[in-house]
């Protein structure tokens, strides 16, 4: 493989030298896997979806996929301590370089115990996003499972892909409509000059290294089950509704750093799952087909939550009608100069695109074979943005019935004490808007 990074790719690869941008896919299966059979299940999928196994070269002064001379996957094995332990790897994996010069730019570690074992594949965001991780954790469990039970382990190849902007609808490529990409800009101005939003305090000095840490939260099926009808009855996702729970969290902390009640304006960042736009379509593949939408939000001591869930959801449902995921792609490509400095390409993006949280759904999980697959008990994922280190994150997605939470964070910009308390009060304010509905019940 040798194929030139497309803009989108570009932009993650130049802010990643300003600080690593990658995430961790976890899941949790309920047998022993023998350390043989998953290496064996690697190297196959290594040649079912190429960009796992390629290395980042620069020629002429642009970054190319590269697959020659790529190591094999490395795969860490450790005993399993305890439920909790997953924790501390994943933390381990998101605060240490991943050899983009060198690659690959995917890891993989086994926690194993006789009973459990807990499997942690880590991206570099370049190559893939979050359904990505779903997909290819998929796999590797499914072959497992053929390999352990002596079946022949096969899987289909699939093609490589030119990069997304060549992939997108005709009237959605490259900065072809100047209409949306000059509404997008004055969008973002206005918001920027008029709403001023808000970001969450700084705990820390930003010049001291960050490093991500991870808060993880698993809602019960009941829980779960009664949020989703509750979203049902006010026109309202899931989605908004997590956001608008961040959303009141986040802002109930900027008027206390403040000492005054007034109201204040918040920024979520969105991700936006890309595949359903792309022709011709892609499929269960590796790769980075996600792009972004953000939203702004008026929030008071008195803003109803459900008024800000409905609030949230139609504002990005607004977004991606416009057509604003497809310009977000061009738009920082264009914006920023090739020749930018990685530390100058972050600090754009966050002035563009001013936010205190960035939520990533993956919503209900209904993947063929995995959600069949006896052993897989639980599976959820978290991400690490260290280019731009105040932001806020939660990963998001429903397995098995159950909504899974992970909240992650940098530290020193944010402390433990105060990423915490975010979390513990998003969670409370998403269990409390559900208890109109479970009294009804």
């Amino acid at each position: 493989m040798k194929r030139q990074l497309g803009s989108n790719e570009r932009i993650v690869y130049m802010n990643t030298q300003a600080g690593s941008i990658s995430f961790v896919v976890i899941s949790h299966v309920a047998m022993d896997l023998d350390e043989n059979h998953v290496r064996k299940a690697l190297d196959i999928l290594c040649t079912c979806h190429p960009l796992i196994q390629t290395r980042i070269e620069i020629q002429d002064n642009l970054p190319f996929f590269i697959s020659d001379n790529v190591p094999s996957i490395p795969l860490r094995v450790l005993s399993r301590r305890d439920d909790s332990h997953w924790i501390e790897e994943a933390e381990h994996e998101i605060n240490t370089p991943l050899p983009s010069e060198t690659g690959p730019m995917i890891r993989v570690v086994l926690l194993t115990s006789s009973r459990t074992t807990d499997v942690l594949i880590r991206f570099h965001h370049v190559i893939g996003d979050g359904m990505s991780g779903m997909y290819l954790m998929r796999d590797l469990l499914t072959l497992c499972e053929k390999i352990s039970q002596g079946k022949k382990p096969c899987m289909a190849s699939l093609p490589e892909r030119p990069p997304i902007e060549e992939l997108l609808p005709p009237g959605a490529r490259g900065f072809s409509d100047l209409i949306k990409t000059t509404s997008l800009i004055g969008k973002q101005l206005y918001n920027i000059t008029v709403h001023r939003p808000k970001k969450i305090p700084c705990d820390g000095e930003s010049s001291r290294p960050s490093v991500t840490h991870i808060i993880h939260h698993c809602f019960s099926a009941e829980t779960t089950w009664l949020l989703v009808e509750k979203c049902h009855t006010s026109a309202a996702t899931v989605h908004g509704a997590v956001c608008a729970a961040l959303l009141t969290a986040a802002a109930h902390r900027i008027q206390k750093e403040h000492a005054h009640s007034d109201s204040c304006t918040v920024g979520c960042m969105s991700a936006v799952d890309m595949r359903q736009f792309l022709y011709p379509p892609v499929g269960e593949e590796v790769g980075l087909y996600a792009s972004m939408v953000i939203t702004s939000h008026k929030i008071s001591p008195h803003t109803a939550f459900w008024d800000l869930s409905q609030e949230v959801t139609e504002s990005v449902h607004h977004s991606i009608s416009k057509g604003e995921p497809f310009v977000f792609i061009s738009l920082l490509d264009k914006l920023v100069p090739r020749n930018a400095d990685p530390a100058d390409v972050a600090k754009r993006a966050s002035d563009i695109y001013p936010a205190a949280l960035l939520v990533t759904n993956l919503g209900r999980l209904t993947i063929d074979n995995l959600c069949d697959l006896p052993p897989c008990r639980a599976l959820h994922f978290a991400v690490s943005n260290k280019a731009v280190p105040n932001l806020y994150n939660a990963a998001l997605l429903t397995f098995k019935n159950q909504l899974i939470i992970n909240f992650s964070y940098n530290c020193p910009l944010i402390s433990e004490k105060h990423a915490r308390a975010l979390a513990t009060d998003a969670i409370t304010i998403l269990q409390s808007a559900v208890q109109d509905e479970k009294s009804i019940h």
